[in-house]
């Protein structure tokens, strides 16, 4: 079997003098490894591709008994050189990205996972300033929301009421639905302000790599994070402990 497709390199790795593994983000596929035989020496076939971060087109074999992904070729689409010339910009995209590779598996939702991916990237590689400190908490919810956990940030689950009209709503985090304040109930749900309901709602309809340099007040800040950390941890299954991704 043999495919050619556009790619986002996240790792690149020598297990031989002149042979590497390659992890990679692909739309149909998901997150994957290839090999890359020669790739270290080849000139004509990886021509200054072959680097974390970039956007490829490869094109990949899988041989007869598709036991591993071979790359054939590959041509640099992409290499956002202005991302790669600042640490701070590289190490948190970094950390998007291990968020992504511990809750993204198997196929589904890759194509959308892909594009969110590429406008982080973009965002970043044209941003003359700083990022912003609280950008993979953003990353976290938009991630979620393109993962088939969305939410209706608008309407009361239960009245339909539109909940921006109200100066806070309630979040049930195990169904998955916002509530306006008449329906919450006495327990059961976070607690969100009328502003943070506003930047979930923009959050959906806005291409991530506008929030790359979005920092928001202090209060605003807890009330997402608190969200973003419930909303993850229950539905996806992951948390952060001591700067790390782990499997709740």
């Amino acid at each position: 079997m043999e495919f050619t497709e556009k790619v986002v390199i996240f790792r690149v790795g020598t297990f031989r003098e002149n042979d590497c593994w390659v992890r990679f983000l692909s739309p149909s596929r998901g997150i994957v490894t290839g090999f890359a035989f020669g790739g270290r020496k080849s000139k004509r076939r990886f021509c200054g591709c072959l680097d974390h971060l970039n956007q490829v087109l490869f094109r990949v074999s899988s041989g007869k008994r598709n036991q591993y992904l071979s790359l054939e070729e590959g041509t640099l689409l992409q290499g956002f050189a202005g991302l790669k010339k600042d640490p701070l910009k590289v190490g948190m995209v970094g950390n998007c990205l291990r968020f992504l590779e511990a809750v993204h598996t198997g196929e589904a939702g890759s194509a959308e996972a892909c594009d969110l991916v590429l406008s982080m990237l973009g965002g970043f590689d044209g941003l003359a300033g700083p990022p912003s400190p609280f950008f993979p908490i953003i990353f976290r919810i938009a991630l979620a929301f393109g993962q088939g956990y969305d939410l209706d940030v608008v309407h009361c689950a239960s009245c339909k009421a539109v909940l921006q009209e109200h100066a806070w709503a309630g979040c049930a985090i195990e169904e998955g639905v916002f509530l306006c304040p008449s329906c919450t109930g006495k327990a059961g749900y976070i607690r969100l302000s009328w502003q943070a309901l506003a930047v979930l709602h923009h959050l959906r309809t806005t291409e991530i790599g506008k929030w790359v340099d979005w920092v928001p007040g202090t209060s605003l800040q807890r009330s997402l994070y608190t969200f973003a950390d419930r909303y993850i941890r229950y539905h996806l299954g992951v948390a952060d402990e001591e700067n790390r991704v782990v499997r709740c």
